[in-house]
C-alpha cells in the first residue's frame, strides 16, 4: 500500500480536522454512556493489565459469571445453556459493535482493548463501581490462571 498524501489545500486541512472532532465526540459518548454489556466487556479487557482474553469462548464463560452477581448486567443479557457452555447473542453482538467501533480488536486467539478501548477502560474505572471492578478483576484472574 502507498503512502497517503498529506493535505495540501485548506479544504482539506478543514476536511481532516471535521473528522478528527466527530471521531472525538464518538469516543466521548462511548465513553459517557457505555450500556452494561460494553462497560463489562470492556472492563474484562482492561482489567489485570489489559492481558488479553482467550477468545470468544473465555469471554463468554467470564460474562455469564459476572452476569448471575449483577443484577444490571443480568438485565441486559439473555444466556443460553448447553450442557459444556453458555452462549449470549447480546455479548457476541456488543463484541462485534465494539471491535467495529475500533474499542476492541479480535484475534484467532484472543481479545484485546485497542488505545482508544483504553481510554473508555480508564474512565470506567473511574465511574463504575468498586465492587464491579473487584469482582471483574476476580473473574478474570481465576479463569485465565485456570488455561494456563
Amino acid at each position: 500500500m502507498g503512502r497517503r498524501e498529506p493535505p495540501r489545500n485548506e479544504y482539506q486541512i478543514e476536511n481532516l480536522l471535521l473528522r478528527i472532532d466527530e471521531n472525538v465526540l464518538m469516543i466521548n459518548e462511548k465513553i459517557n454512556h457505555p450500556n452494561e454489556t460494553d462497560k463489562f466487556i470492556i472492563l474484562l479487557a482492561g482489567a489485570r493489565g489489559s492481558e488479553p482474553i482467550p477468545g470468544r469462548l473465555h469471554l463468554q464463560t467470564e460474562m455469564y459469571l459476572l452476569h448471575r452477581l449483577f443484577s444490571d448486567l443480568e438485565a441486559g443479557t439473555d444466556y443460553d445453556t448447553y450442557l459444556t457452555e453458555s452462549h449470549s447473542e447480546i455479548i457476541a453482538n456488543s463484541l462485534k459493535k465494539l471491535e467495529s467501533s475500533g474499542m476492541i480488536t479480535e484475534s484467532s486467539d484472543s481479545i484485546r482493548l485497542t488505545s482508544d478501548g483504553n481510554h473508555v477502560f480508564m474512565k470506567l474505572l473511574e465511574t463504575s463501581n468498586k465492587k464491579e471492578i473487584a469482582k471483574v478483576k476476580e473473574f478474570k484472574e481465576l479463569l485465565n490462571d485456570m488455561t494456563r
